[in-house]
């Protein structure tokens, strides 16, 4: 079992559809819960709630109740998806800024700064590429 978790939204996925019943059985009955919908075809349960620490406690206080709940309680380690985003995003800005710079390079005539401003962007782009490498190449 697993938890993925943002404030006011909880998600938990597991193997074990009876677990998941119970465990949406006594969430839907927490004051500041507001929506528990339990996917069978996937495994999972999704929990929307109040922001709130003391809702937050008793939904894990609701995990710990149902066997083989340990693991979820354990904070993961960031996605790396989430790190993925933001080095995506700044080589997106890394290639809009220098083939701007590199427009205005081109503008005013400077070749020097024109050139080095286009290998900056040739970087940021390889560095673009690379991340989405699986795709590109799909």
């Amino acid at each position: 079992m697993y938890v993925s978790s943002i404030p006011g939204r909880l998600r938990i996925r597991t193997e074990d559809q009876t677990a998941l019943h119970r465990l949406t059985e006594s969430v839907a009955k927490l004051g500041g819960v507001f929506d528990v919908q339990h996917n069978p075809r996937t495994g999972s349960l999704l929990i929307h709630y109040m922001d709130d620490p003391k809702v937050e406690a008793a939904l894990h206080k609701a995990l710990k109740k149902v066997p083989g709940s340990d693991a979820a309680l354990e904070p993961k380690s960031t996605p790396k998806a989430s790190n993925k985003a933001a080095n995506m995003t700044i080589a997106k800005r890394g290639m809009l800024s220098s083939l701007g710079l590199a427009m205005l390079f081109a503008l005013i005539d400077r070749e020097d700064g024109h050139i080095f401003t286009g290998a900056m962007f040739l970087g940021f782009l390889s560095y673009h590429l690379y991340g989405y490498r699986k795709r590109v190449l799909a």
